[in-house]
């Protein structure tokens, strides 16, 4: 199916809806007048974003508002108290899975007769919504926000400016509404230089993912009139994946479908903004819950989805809550069974979260899923770390990644890095099984004529169709298109040791750095407090003299090439002198005295070789290559000595390096060529300034 065609209606038409959206936006955000003295620009969000919801809300109740108090004045005169037992009734007069039991009909009904009754009018309408929405306005701290703005005497004038203009915003659909919520908020935190892309994600990426996540799945969505799938996202922010995902299948896929979207987050105002949005459409109240998806705060513990599509945040350490996942990771069914990440970066955890949502390998449902990284979880972590690990168990444990796709740089209005899109899926099919499919989309983007934020780059129609035909393609390969066996991306990380080979000798400037050693100079440190330390400072000053004495009256012209003779030279000097030196200081000092010599006799211990630990290396292997001969073609013929601590053979690293396989060698320009162009620029530089002088 060409996407171009049945995408358009994702995108706002720009004569009809774009220009709407985006006026209406700029006038919620600039012409507050009335908070111009009480508000920086920065805190304009926390009175705006609450007060939009609530008119949306009443927007969306106005129409049956009379016929709810007219069913409530039918059961107050059957005495049958008003309470949450009736919900189920009022929503269904009002046409929505929530109520609003206040007497007052909207937002102008609250307003009344009297500036001086708006603060007890308007506690009366919020506290008369149902219970399952009530928790938005705690989020939003509404309670806390209408004391404010009646101590700033503006509370009326507040409510009276939103009321005005509900007409503006009830010409706007749900999509356009969740585009003035995020515009609202990029706003703000552009204002307050905090990080948008916490919150939500641009729209043009979304699309990219709903384009690949749900292209397998069309034919059979189709098939089936009555088909049920369930859409997920742990980090659901303003709920951008899912209402983008609603709106790409109900419009363009199969209107009948049934969709449960569900959702959690842990930030207060977005999760407000997500819940009161997915109500209005119609969603359960309950499948949009707060709280760190990561913890046992998972609210839908145990659940498995069809679609999960998400976009983690980016480096967020997880050390708060550290106890709460190496307590799970204990667990025999624990979601992190297949390794933790380090702390400073959560990416991995949700990764692994993710997979725990999805339908196991053997079971006849299948889950697709499209999550957004930046780069650190492609190959952070050397072998045998748990990032790593967690690589190895998503490519050959389980074979779940399906593909990755690098996206442009400047796609997000919070950072300018290049981010990744991953599609895991339990069921491959025969071909992809085994395989990793890489599409390189860096360029396939649009250039804004004004920036937003960071975003510098816009991904357009005709960009996702190029996309999506490569990953279509497959297996063909193209320019920016490859593909790789699991296997691939996997390395035997081995150690190479070369063998200590140094010459020592009492030379005057190398008897000097034994003053270095931190064993020679903690001789003269103390721990003790007063006179005793200084004592003892003291006497370990006079030791250092002592050994350096030692030293000098040795033979200075002599030089050993055998680390052991030096040894024994070494103790035989002090012995004579009767100093005593610890075995470790001895060893510092035989370290200081000593000189990297390649025509030296390598050093050994009885049997057993001595190693150069400033000269040990790691090399990462392929696992497709045989180690043995890897070493003998890349490693010994530039150092012959080398040898591989057998140890680490079995020490086996995944990584999935996009960047390098794409990589493109492009020459630099030749001397000649830069000269020349100079020369050039001088001369048109000389032109320009006779032409002035002229």
């Amino acid at each position: 199916m060409n996407f171009i065609s049945i995408r358009k209606a994702l995108i706002p038409d720009v004569k009809k809806n774009f220009m709407n959206v985006s006026e209406i936006v700029s006038f919620l955000w600039e012409k507050q007048e009335f908070l111009r003295s009480h508000y920086k620009k920065n805190k304009y969000k926390d009175v705006i974003l609450p007060l939009v919801v609530l008119t949306r809300l009443d927007i969306e109740l106005k129409p049956t508002k009379s016929q709810v108090l007219k069913k409530i004045e039918e059961l107050k005169k059957k005495k049958i108290k008003v309470g949450p037992a009736i919900d189920s009734d009022l929503n269904r007069i009002a046409k929505k899975s929530f109520n609003n039991k206040s007497e007052f009909e909207d937002l102008k009904d609250v307003l009344g007769d009297d500036a001086k009754d708006i603060k007890p009018n308007l506690e009366d309408y919020i506290n008369g919504f149902s219970d399952n929405i009530k928790d938005v306005f705690e989020k939003f701290k509404f309670k806390d926000l209408i004391k404010d703005l009646e101590g700033k005497k503006i509370l009326w004038k507040a409510v009276e400016h939103f009321a005005k203009y509900e007409d503006m915003l009830s010409k706007l659909d749900n999509h356009d509404m969740g585009t003035v919520y995020e515009e609202l908020i990029r706003k703000a935190n552009e204002a307050s230089h905090e990080t948008a892309g916490d919150h939500f994600t641009p729209r043009d990426v979304i699309k990219t993912l709903v384009a690949i996540t749900f292209s397998p799945d069309i034919k059979s969505i189709l098939k089936d009139p009555d088909t049920i799938r369930t859409i997920y996202d742990p980090a659901s922010g303003t709920g951008g994946m899912l209402s983008e995902s609603e709106k790409f299948l109900k419009d363009h896929v199969n209107k009948n479908i049934k969709l449960g979207l569900v959702g959690q987050d842990i930030n207060d105002e977005a999760y407000a903004v997500c819940k009161s949005d997915m109500m209005i459409r119609g969603v359960d109240p309950q499948h949009i819950q707060f709280g760190n998806s990561l913890t046992d705060e998972d609210k839908f513990l145990g659940s498995k989805f069809d679609y999960i599509l998400s976009n983690p945040p980016y480096g967020r350490d997880w050390k708060d809550f550290a106890e709460d996942i190496e307590k799970e990771k204990k667990k025999s069914d624990s979601r992190y069974s297949a390794g933790l990440p380090r702390s400073s970066d959560s990416a991995m955890l949700f990764l692994q979260h993710i997979v725990s949502k999805m339908y196991d390998k053997d079971s006849e449902k299948t889950s697709r899923v499209a999550i957004v990284f930046n780069g650190s979880p492609l190959f952070t972590g050397d072998a045998g770390s748990g990032e790593s690990d967690i690589r190895k168990w998503l490519l050959e444990d389980l074979d779940y990644l399906e593909t990755i796709i690098a996206l442009p740089k400047d796609l997000f209005y919070n950072t300018g890095i290049t981010t990744y899109v991953w599609i895991l899926t339990n069921h491959k099919s025969k071909a992809r099984k085994g395989k990793v499919h890489l599409i390189n989309a860096v360029n396939l983007c649009t250039r804004l004529r004004r920036g937003l934020s960071s975003k510098r780059n816009e991904i357009e129609d005709f960009h996702i169709e190029t996309i999506k035909s490569e990953y279509d393609a497959f297996p063909k390969e193209s320019k920016i298109s490859k593909i790789f066996d699991t296997k691939e991306f996997g390395y035997a990380q081995v150690t190479v040791n070369r063998p200590l080979k140094k010459n020592y000798s009492f030379a005057p400037g190398r008897i000097e750095l034994v003053r270095a050693q931190s064993s020679f100079i903690k001789l003269a440190e103390s721990k003790k407090k007063g006179t005793a330390k200084e004592k003892e400072e003291e006497k370990g000053r006079k030791k250092q003299e002592k050994i350096v004495s030692v030293l000098k009256s040795a033979n200075k012209s002599k030089v050993y090439k055998d680390c052991n003779d030096m040894e024994k030279a070494l103790e035989e000097l002090f012995d004579k002198s009767e100093v005593d030196v610890s075995k470790g200081l001895l060893k510092a000092i035989q370290n200081a005295l000593s000189e990297r010599d390649d025509t030296a006799t390598p050093c050994v211990k009885g049997k057993k070789p001595i190693y150069d630990s400033d000269l040990r290396d790691t090399e990462k292997i392929p696992l497709t290559e045989d180690i043995n001969d890897y070493f003998k073609r890349e490693v010994l013929p530039f150092v012959d000595d080398a040898v591989i601590d057998d140890d680490t053979r079995k020490k086996i690293g995944y990584e999935i390096p996009v960047t390098r396989v794409f990589y493109e060698y492009k020459p630099l320009r030749s001397l000649e060529e830069i000269d020349s162009e100079i020369k050039n620029l001088q001369k048109e530089i000389s032109k320009d300034l006779e032409d002035l002088m002229n």
